[in-house]
């Protein structure tokens, strides 16, 4: 294993924290002993916006909220071993067995992508037919949308008390078994940046920051 260290940037540009992570060396798996499947779908670009249009035509508000070390979640159901990264040794020269999945394995975004589905499906959403990673819900009269990009998590909801209420209680729902940070209505998703016009209940969506 080894240590990686990157910034993650407020909409702006700004350095918003450092972060340090230990990755596997995914490398050195052996395909059908170490991993068996690898493919993790996520959000398409074109459902992303026709997600974002939905949600204005139906008047909808959102909110964002980011997975906390979204791979370790899953359960591994491989055997595998990992050596501790540089500045952590145990006694004896002893290495990790993991239980959890963790960046860096191969089968870390799939095994991530059905513990997620899972969940969410626990909460009485359905897929939709057309994308994997769009969710539907309708009780009481109120509906929600869910989309997912990877460990993102994006909610379209009805602006009222019941809509509000049915957003808060997915995600407590959700953070019983996977733990969430909410981040509140997105100003970025996807890397597109997305402006509201509120009084005229319009979004703007671009990539001023990209470009």
């Amino acid at each position: 294993s080894k240590w990686v260290f990157k910034e993650e940037y407020n909409p702006d540009g700004s350095i918003k924290r450092f972060k340090a992570r230990i990755v596997a060396c995914g490398y050195s798996q052996i395909e059908g002993v170490d991993w068996n499947e690898r493919y993790a779908s996520t959000l398409s670009a074109d459902s992303m916006r026709t997600f974002l249009n939905d949600a204005v035509q139906c008047g909808h508000d959102l909110c964002e909220a980011d997975v906390v070390k979204a791979f370790t979640n899953a359960t591994l159901d491989e055997e595998i071993y990992m050596a501790p990264p540089e500045g952590y040794a145990p006694r004896d020269g002893k290495v990790c067995r993991l239980r959890k999945s963790m960046e860096g394995l191969k089968q870390a975004a799939n095994e991530f992508m059905k513990l997620n589905a899972t969940v969410i499906g626990e909460e009485g959403f359905k897929r939709s037919m057309l994308d994997p990673n769009v969710y539907t819900r309708t009780r009481d009269g109120v509906t929600l949308k869910v989309g997912v990009y990877v460990d993102n998590i994006l909610v379209s909801f009805p602006p009222t008390a019941a809509g509000r209420k049915q957003c808060a209680e997915f995600f407590k729902g959700y953070g019983k078994k996977i733990n969430l940070e909410i981040r509140g209505r997105p100003t970025a998703f996807m890397g597109v940046q997305i402006e509201y016009d509120l009084d005229k209940g319009a979004l703007f969506v671009h990539q001023s920051k990209y470009m």
